[in-house]
């Protein structure tokens, strides 16, 4: 009797621990603050695929300013952590005519004759997890020359190179939503 009460009692236990098992599987999982940032930080990186040196993905768009003037391409290196991205910023040269990015032209475009051959200057600025490089140059036919030395060109090209690098930045920078679990309010 005292082996059959003994038995009972056991598998009671048992039935509650795999019950409590159970339960803790079907309820709602909780995520640390810090797992949280890992799954925020897989989200960002997932939304590129991986290629070779670290790099995960370039990007590249094409803009043209207001006045129909100058050409930008912006092209944006996605790394795999913001440490990788700032070591491949301080690799590149500050302002340069060919630190990366190459131009993108588009036919019937003001973009039609931007190539890489027209570029007049170039830069990158590294942010998070991205590097984002830009050249410029003019919208129309004119010559590559040396901008330097016209210093009204040199200014309005770089302010305008940054502005649609930041513009870009910003856009792409936007904080993930936080981790959600299907089917309940939160995690």
């Amino acid at each position: 009797m005292a082996a059959a009460v003994t038995v009972l009692v056991l598998g009671v236990a048992g039935l509650g621990v795999s019950l409590a098992g159970m339960a803790r599987q079907l309820l709602p999982r909780q995520f640390t603050a810090s797992q949280q940032r890992q799954i925020a930080d897989w989200e960002v990186g997932s939304r590129w695929r991986t290629s070779r040196n670290g790099c995960a993905a370039m990007l590249r768009a094409t803009y043209v300013d207001g006045t129909g003037s100058y050409v930008v391409t912006v092209g944006v290196g996605v790394m795999p952590g913001s440490a990788q991205a700032a070591a491949a910023d301080r690799e590149l040269p500050p302002v340069s005519r060919d630190p990366g990015v190459h131009a993108v032209r588009f036919a019937g475009t003001p973009a039609a004759w931007f190539t890489n051959s027209r570029r007049q200057l170039s830069a990158s600025v590294a942010a998070g997890t991205y590097v984002f490089f830009y050249t410029i140059g003019y919208a129309d036919d004119r010559p590559r020359v040396p901008v330097a030395a016209d210093s009204y060109a040199d200014a309005e090209m770089t302010s305008l190179g940054r502005g649609v690098a930041r513009a870009v930045d910003l856009a792409l920078t936007l904080p993930v939503p936080a981790p959600h679990c299907p089917g309940t309010a939160g995690c």
